[in-house]
């Protein structure tokens, strides 16, 4: 994690290049076989034990005959030992040279770390690309921020003194887990995806609960896990590129409307829009913005929405 403070519009620091989200446990697989007592073993138990000593007998006089060779007689042909006789040994079986397990392993661990090392830097250069695109019109919610860096994948800029309607607001760049292969080949065919999030505390509280969200995105079905916990309605969408509408009282649907309306000017798609009576107040997922998107327009948008939300 690194903190830095950011006066706007100063360049932004360069995030670091190394970093970790967390600790991540893999859990442990175990192998389990049939249920056994104690005392039961293999039939031929004998039989076997025999034959390794039999075995173990013959190396050893290999062991013996090649360190003392006997000549032999002119003229007389070596026997061949017959494919049946028992006192040869049998072959024993080629193991694995020693070093191909350990070769395999660093082998796994190069691979990975060479990843890590590609997805950081991917993720490292678009979350600074994402601070750039930011100061074009961060200033309009708030003069100062405190930039903190969470690992490779997260970016969060909190602005304690917001401007109007807001008292506080926080901006999060939210970046896809590219420096760790097996997570990140879980969370895409699931949608997730670079985000930007704002999260803002209001002078005045609203009045209502509402989220319009987009339940095929990874911001919707992260928030419907949360609303199981509570007694909602929902509107549905009239097309299934629109925003889903959960409510408490069918009062709040016209708001609900507006807030889509105005959402809608700030040009991203909308993954989720949260307005709640409790902290924080408003809540808005949309993609990550690219260059080319009107920072200055899209914040004037984030306090149109907060005045919205604070009306009566």
């Amino acid at each position: 994690m690194v903190l830095a403070e950011l006066t706007l519009p100063e360049e932004p620091p360069f995030p670091p290049g190394e970093g970790a989200e967390g600790v991540r446990k893999e859990a442990e697989g175990v192998v389990g076989g049939e249920d056994r007592e104690a005392h039961h073993v293999a039939e031929g138990h004998d039989e076997e034990e025999a034959l390794e000593r039999r075995a173990h007998l013959a190396r050893r006089l290999h062991v013996l005959v090649e360190e003392h060779p006997v000549e032999k007689l002119p003229g007389r042909p070596a026997e061949r030992p017959h494919a049946g006789d028992a006192s040869t040994p049998a072959p024993l079986l080629s193991s694995p040279p020693p070093h191909a397990m350990s070769d395999l392993a660093v082998g796994l661990v190069v691979l990975v770390l060479g990843w890590f090392a590609v997805g950081s830097a991917v993720n490292v250069r678009r979350g600074n690309a994402a601070m750039k695109w930011l100061q074009g019109g961060l200033k309009l919610l708030g003069d100062k921020a405190t930039v903190r860096w969470l690992g490779t994948t997260a970016v969060q800029l909190g602005l304690a003194a917001a401007k109007a309607p807001f008292e506080e607001a926080t901006v999060i760049v939210f970046l896809e887990p590219r420096d760790l292969p097996w997570l990140w080949a879980f969370s895409r065919p699931r949608g997730r995806r670079d985000a930007l999030i704002v999260r803002g505390r209001l002078a005045r509280p609203p009045a209502e609960d509402l989220e319009l969200l987009d339940r095929a995105s990874w911001s919707g079905r992260d928030a419907l896990r949360g609303l199981k916990e509570e007694r909602w309605s929902v509107r549905e969408p009239a097309a299934p590129d629109r925003l889903a509408a959960f409510y408490k009282y069918e009062s709040a649907l016209a708001k609900a409307d507006a807030l889509r309306a105005v959402a809608a000017e700030g040009g991203l798609p909308v993954r989720r829009l949260a307005v709640r009576r409790a902290e924080p107040h408003l809540t808005l997922h949309v993609d990550l913005p690219a260059a080319s998107v009107d920072a200055a327009g899209f914040f004037r948008m984030i306090r149109a929405l907060g005045e919205l939300a604070a009306s009566r």
